[in-house]
């Protein structure tokens, strides 16, 4: 009795969902919808997605990307004409995702429709991941946990992020790695770390682990030398636009310990959970220790237990030293749906609740 009245404990607190009002969210949808089909007008946007945004519709007028970038960034009106970023290369974007949704795409409003494709596949990438710790027939509450997280994204202009695409990327990537595919998984890694940079930190864990285990190192390996190259190569296209003050500028964008940034960002995309002023996101990173240090010790295959921490803590303790601005909170989008999936590892306590055996990977 007690065990299942702690289940169902667990169950509420995984899915922690507010109620949400149709009558209110598909309003604020459409009106995004509506407003992004549009390109943004000189000096009447202040947000980064709107920045990006107008990189990609000036890509659409065949700009070349970083000509674009420089542009659309100096009339950004939030930014002193682009004073403030243009000479620290990491205030450049990678050109990556926005070549890819010049692919499939030509307005945000398609951009905004593949977003909610590439979030689909996400919640089912979630469940297969969930699948290989706990049984099946809890697995399902990893995709409950996450859709309000992703439609959040769509009430804003926050899809916009390039945080989300390389999200998408990285978990696509931990989905096949943990199914024994391969190939895929290195080229979905390699994506991810070529559409947002920060993904190199869990990527290069996993590297250090797969070489301390003797695993198959390529997966991983391969993602780390695309990123080497296309980093010269961001460095190099930068610097034929402005003078570069440093030409990597790390120091400049590190901290002590920024606490609001890393509570900032674990609050980001969340505000439709129940529990919100609790942070979820911190319960979800607690319950991920517990489970899968659990699994650690019970599991006589820990490689994929690892890989999983791997996959989000490194990112989570990294954040306060790397950023400086809580305006940077939407980098909780790299981690947190991670730690949403493997706080379910803390059902493996109960053994009905561990998945058949079957090989990890």
């Amino acid at each position: 009795m007690i065990k299942k009245i702690i289940k169902l404990f667990l169950i509420l607190l995984f899915l922690g969902l507010s109620i949400l009002n149709p009558k209110e969210i598909l309003p604020s949808i459409k009106k995004i919808y509506q407003d992004v089909k549009n390109e943004p007008q000189n000096k009447s946007y202040i947000s980064d997605e709107k920045t990006y945004l107008k990189i990609f519709y000036l890509m659409e007028k065949n700009w070349p990307y970083y000509e674009a970038n420089y542009y659309a960034f100096k009339n950004n009106v939030g930014l002193e004409g682009g004073k403030v970023w243009y000479k620290d290369v990491w205030g450049w974007r990678w050109p990556f995702v926005f070549h890819f949704w010049r692919v499939f795409c030509k307005n945000g409003g398609q951009i905004m429709i593949l977003f909610i494709i590439f979030s689909l596949f996400s919640l089912f990438n979630s469940y297969s991941i969930a699948k290989k710790f706990i049984s099946s027939n809890l697995a399902f509450l990893a995709p409950l946990m996450l859709f309000p997280y992703f439609l959040n994204a769509i009430r804003s202009t926050s899809f916009l992020f390039i945080s989300w695409w390389g999200f998408f990327f990285f978990l696509a990537g931990l989905r096949f790695f943990y199914y024994n595919r391969s190939s895929l998984s290195t080229i979905f890694f390699t994506f991810a770390i070529i559409s947002k940079e920060h993904f190199i930190i869990p990527i290069l864990t996993m590297f250090v682990l797969a070489l301390i285990l003797k695993k198959n190192k390529a997966v991983f390996l391969i993602p780390l030398i695309f990123f080497l190259g296309f980093f010269f190569f961001h460095i190099q296209q930068v610097s034929a636009i402005v003078a570069l003050k440093k030409p990597l500028g790390i120091s400049q964008r590190t901290s002590i310990f920024n606490k609001e940034l890393l509570l900032s960002s674990l609050s980001f995309s969340t505000n439709s959970y129940l529990l919100v002023s609790l942070r979820p996101a911190l319960i979800w990173i607690i319950l991920s220790f517990i489970g899968l240090f659990h699994l650690l010790l019970e599991k006589k295959e820990k490689y994929p237990v690892l890989i999983g921490i791997a996959s989000f803590f490194p990112i989570f303790a990294s954040i306060p030293f790397i950023g400086q601005s809580v305006w940077q909170d939407y980098w909780g989008i790299m981690y947190v749906p991670l730690t949403a999936i493997f706080s379910l590892s803390i059902l493996s306590l109960f053994k009905k609740t561990s998945p058949n055996k079957r090989k990890y990977h």
